[in-house]
């Protein structure tokens, strides 16, 4: 009893260690006369022996292309150590499998070897040989045998493995994506001034528009903003006058060729009338002729009458949407106003006062 104590006392600390590592198997090389899809296939095999001894934390190949994709990292051809521990530290791995799938007649012979990837070197290599695809699963399971032995032994003499800690990104920290992040330096910006906008109310869009209108400090970026705004609405309430000017005089155009033109129709009745009872032809002839003008002026009035009523319905609309966009410059104004009034020395700016004195001359 006390030998089987002292025997689990040793056992122990070693299958822990050997249960708290990730490992992580990419798909084998085929070599000549070897398909290209067996590497993968007998990969797949590997992690699923490897899995199904408990003994380990084996990364799944789904989870670690979906890492590495997100890494931007190319995984086709990676046989080396180098790259191996490269992979390794992106999946926070404590070892990875590499190898390659060679063919030699009929035999097929399994080499692969494991790398330490907090070392940086390949700890050790085995393999395995089946002279045929149906006695691959054997051979795989006596390698894995193989596998789990060394990692076992070497386990107890390792220092404690812990998971590589995530290198912490300069757009993590300004709450940022990558994409953001490398905007904002090819503009021009930087950390330091970034946070300056944040800490005033400030979002990423309204410092990549003051880096765009070379305003580098929030108070100055918010008094051009302001400017900007106010000018805007001037601008529309502009346009608007002139617009509804068009409008007033397309409508007031329209309805006056309207008239005129049922002014014209009703000479043509009643012309039309007084033809019929003509008594000689030179009396009807005049009436033809009356008639034919008359139509002809009634037909080129209401062509003016539908190009201009277009007119109006289009200076119409378009008189909406300026409103639309007066009242979006406005509340535009009003945020930035707000935003402003927050930021130091707001109160001492002669420019701000300026623009006080402008807010109500328009």
């Amino acid at each position: 009893m006390k030998k089987l104590f002292i025997l689990l006392t040793i056992l122990f600390p070693i299958l822990l260690a050997s249960q708290n590592l990730r490992i992580a198997i990419l798909d084998l090389q085929s070599g000549v006369g070897v398909p290209s899809y067996f590497g993968a296939d007998v990969s797949e095999l590997i992690r699923t022996e490897m899995i199904n001894l408990g003994k380990f934390i084996v990364l799944e190949r789904s989870q670690m292309q979906e890492i590495l994709k997100e890494q931007e990292f190319q995984l086709s051809g990676c046989t080396e150590t180098e790259c191996a521990v490269q992979v390794g530290q992106l999946l926070s791995a404590n070892k990875v499998l590499i190898g390659k799938i060679s063919k030699f007649g009929d035999v097929f012979t399994i080499n692969v070897r494991i790398v330490d990837v907090e070392k940086g070197v390949g700890e050790f290599a085995e393999s395995v040989k089946a002279n045929s695809e149906r006695e691959m699963p054997d051979a795989i399971k006596i390698l894995i045998e193989k596998l789990s032995a060394r990692i076992e032994r070497k386990a107890p003499q390792e220092e404690k493995i812990s998971p590589a800690k995530p290198e912490i990104k300069p757009w993590t920290e300004l709450g940022l994506s990558e994409r953001q992040f490398n905007r904002m330096i090819e503009k021009g910006g930087n950390s330091k001034d970034f946070l300056n906008f944040k800490s005033n109310g400030l979002t990423y869009e309204d410092y990549i528009d003051a880096i765009e209108n070379k305003r580098y400090e929030p108070k100055n970026y918010l008094e051009f903003k302001l400017v900007e705004s106010r000018d805007g609405i001037a601008r529309m309430k502009r346009w608007k006058r002139i617009n509804f000017l068009i409008f007033g005089i397309s409508t007031g155009v329209a309805t006056y060729s309207l008239l005129q033109s049922n002014k014209y129709y009703n000479d043509v009745n009643s012309l039309y009338s007084q033809y019929k009872n003509a008594e000689d032809k030179n009396t009807a002839s005049d009436l033809h002729n009356k008639i034919a003008d008359s139509i002809k002026k009634g037909d080129n009035l209401r062509t003016v009458m539908y190009i201009t009523t277009g007119c109006a319905a289009f200076f119409g609309i378009l008189g909406i949407l300026e409103s639309i966009w007066q009242k979006n410059y406005q509340r535009e104004y009003n945020k930035v106003e707000e935003k402003l009034k927050l930021v130091s020395d707001f109160k001492f700016s002669p420019f701000y006062a300026n623009i006080e004195i402008l807010k109500y001359s328009w």
